[in-house]
């Protein structure tokens, strides 16, 4: 197995220098960067929808970031269901008093 290094005998194919360990992955599809980021021991993946890998360096890190943060990432906002969704609309409705759920268009309840 051959490595490449900056003594090798291949010129041309130098290597970025290796990003630390829990930093996270960008590599190029096409003409499309993607990232790879780990939140809780999983592995996440997604496309940067950028041509650009700048572009994928700041996602990564912002994905990082959130994932230290304890912020949604885009698996958890999946996994709500619509019944959570409606119940915490309705609870809102009837905590800020807002009528249009509750009242129809003659004025009765």
């Amino acid at each position: 197995m051959r490595t490449w290094t900056q003594n090798s005998k291949h010129v041309g194919h130098r290597r970025s220098p290796r990003r630390e360990r829990g930093e996270g992955r960008v590599w190029l599809v096409g003409k499309i960067w993607w990232v790879q980021y780990y939140v809780n021991g999983r592995q996440r993946r997604e496309s940067s929808k950028s041509t650009t890998k700048t572009v994928a360096d700041r996602l990564v890190k912002r994905r990082l970031f959130e994932a230290q943060a304890g912020l949604a990432t885009p698996d958890n906002i999946r996994r709500i269901r619509y019944e959570t969704l409606r119940d915490s609309l309705l609870a809102d409705y009837r905590t800020n008093h807002r009528k249009s759920m509750f009242v129809k268009r003659d004025g009765t309840e």
